[in-house]
């Protein structure tokens, strides 16, 4: 080879190398403007600025990016670069198929054009002489857009530039899915902080060290705290002091085992404090959640202050309904004993003057005295039967009322105290055919609130008379009360009609009630149920099955 023939070789040569570079360099300046870009707009106008000073691909300062609409049927012009006002009006939206702009999104290939030819349906008058590039931008094979470049004069279709224009989508068509992620991120990141921010509970969440990260509006409003003035702060501060020890002891216990006794169970009732110092009632669920790539603990929280007093207020009424009731049938019940001991008086009274006008007058036989010894000594006799058969019940509902009217806990006698109860209902139990049975040792004695006993002996005994016997049924109810282990085991069961599953489940929610139609509030088993496991301190289970009967299990302490 000659010398000159190596030069032009290595000319060649060295050429194709500086052309291989500047390749590169414009891949490189295409991928740092697709990383830096903040939106498609941003990014499509950057890309239209790359294209023209690579003289490899002989196009003009001139173009225009669509992106495919939602109905992906026609294109919409979001960048454009030096095109006239025509332009801009005439192709601001392009049906898929039409022009060479809408050849390439309906069939997802580069259209290639040196000059205005058949393809070009839309013209105008004036129009230059020109030639294109309509390059598609697919994601995931389907077209999402398409990049206009303008040919210089005479430029000519070529494979390296097909190529290059190619790799150029692909790197916008990355950049357009990355944004489209982010902006699916920061739109569900926004949806979050507004769900969060105004959702009526309180939202609070805390590092795993108990540092306060979140607290909402509503935290706010219950707390008293402004957000920037707790945020960083221990989350113990919003602990009353009695629970602050326990509270610290099981933060330390997950720090040391990754387990929490609390963490996902139902949501429960507790105290909070608030930044007054005054405590109020909340319910409260807590659960992990991992916030900035390091596990916390969201809790949920509802005041329920303002539900606390109407429900105090509703059991209260329901109470007092109840004792009005009892007063209405002991007054009932004690009306028949002082009717008899009035007459029997009364009668007393009137053969008392008979005998003392024979006393006085002509005297008496032995006869008339003996008869009026025997009937006077009758009369004596019903008008103390009568006058006791009142005071017992004076005395079962006056224990009984003032119990149910007291939270104070004092030592008695269960049996008699039972008995008295059972006694107050006489007046709803005398025209049923339901016998109740009291089995219980007559010398066990218990320390506790009475009046709550009472309540539930009267409820449970109320609830089986309406639900579980008809009016011409013969029932039996049986209270049975054993000692197990210091343990009061109160077991209450009836032979009636029994409960389908999904009643014996509900039984103790409030309002839930089978005889709405009857007037049933839906309150009495709850009462019972807050009875037994507040006020006595125990636990009560319930079991029935249709036409079996009910028994309800109560657990209770013998000294509360």
């Amino acid at each position: 080879m000659t010398s000159s023939g190596m030069a032009a070789d290595q000319s060649v040569q060295i050429d194709r190398l500086l052309k291989e570079i500047n390749v590169q360099n414009a891949i490189n300046a295409f991928l740092k403007q697709s990383l830096s870009a903040a939106n498609a707009r941003e990014l499509l106008e950057g890309a239209l600025a790359l294209f023209p000073p690579l003289a490899f691909l002989g196009v003009e300062d001139k173009g225009a990016a669509f992106l495919v609409a939602e109905h992906r049927s026609e294109l919409v012009m979001v960048a454009h670069r030096n095109m006239s006002s025509t332009l801009l009006t005439l192709c601001s939206r392009v049906p898929f198929g039409h022009c060479l702009c809408g050849r390439a999104a309906q069939e997802g290939e580069i259209q290639f054009a040196s000059c205005i030819d058949e393809r070009h349906d839309t013209r105008f008058e004036g129009m230059q002489p020109h030639g294109h590039y309509n390059v598609p931008i697919k994601v995931g094979g389907k077209v999402v857009g398409v990049i206009v470049l303008y040919l210089r004069p005479h430029a000519s279709k070529n494979l390296e530039c097909i190529q290059f224009l190619e790799v150029a989508s692909t790197i916008v068509a990355g950049a357009l899915k990355r944004l489209e992620s982010e902006e699916k991120i920061r739109c569900s990141e926004q949806l979050t902080r507004r769900i969060i921010e105004f959702v009526p509970c309180g939202i609070v969440v805390a590092d795993a060290r108990g540092a306060i990260q979140i607290f909402n509006k509503a935290a706010e409003r219950f707390f008293g705290y402004r957000r920037e003035d707790i945020t960083g702060r221990s989350i113990g501060e919003l602990v009353p002091p009695a629970m602050r020890e326990a509270h610290e002891t099981g933060f330390q216990r997950f720090r040391a085992t990754g387990q929490s006794r609390i963490l996902g169970l139902p949501p429960f009732e507790a105290e909070a404090l608030r930044k007054d110092g005054a405590l109020f009632p909340i319910r409260l669920a807590i659960d992990r959640m991992p916030v900035q790539g390091g596990e916390s603990f969201v809790g949920m929280i509802s005041d329920i202050t303002e539900e606390k007093r109407l429900y105090s207020e509703l059991i209260q009424s329901e109470k007092m309904a109840g004792l009005g009731n009892m007063v209405a049938g002991v007054a009932h019940e004690i009306n028949t004993p002082v009717g008899i001991g009035v007459t029997a008086a009364s009668e007393l009274e009137e053969r008392t003057r008979d005998f003392s006008r024979l006393v006085q007058g002509e005297g008496i036989s032995e006869e008339e005295l003996n008869d009026f010894l025997a009937s006077t000594g009758r009369l004596a006799a019903l008008i103390r039967g009568n006058l006791e058969r009142a005071a017992d019940l004076v005395r079962s509902f006056k224990s009984v009322a003032v119990d149910q009217s007291s939270e104070k806990l004092r030592l008695f006698k269960v049996r008699d105290y039972v008995e008295s109860a059972v006694l107050t209902l006489h007046h709803e139990l005398r025209n049923t055919r339901i016998a109740v049975t009291v089995l219980c040792p007559h010398d066990l004695e218990i320390r506790s609130n009475p009046g709550a006993l009472s309540q539930i002996v009267i409820n449970l005994v109320n609830n089986s008379r309406i639900h579980a016997f008809g009016p011409e049924d013969a029932g039996q109810i049986v209270m049975e009360f054993t000692v197990e282990k210091e343990r009061l085991h109160f077991l209450y069961r009836d032979n009636g009609c029994g409960m389908t599953e999904e009643t014996c489940r509900r039984i103790f929610e409030p309002f839930y009630t089978t005889r709405r139609d009857l007037g049933g509030s839906g309150l009495g088993m709850h009462i019972v149920y807050n009875l037994a496991t507040q006020t006595l301190g125990g636990s009560i289970t319930c079991h029935s099955l249709p036409g079996n009967g009910m028994s309800v299990l109560i657990d209770m302490p013998l000294v509360r």
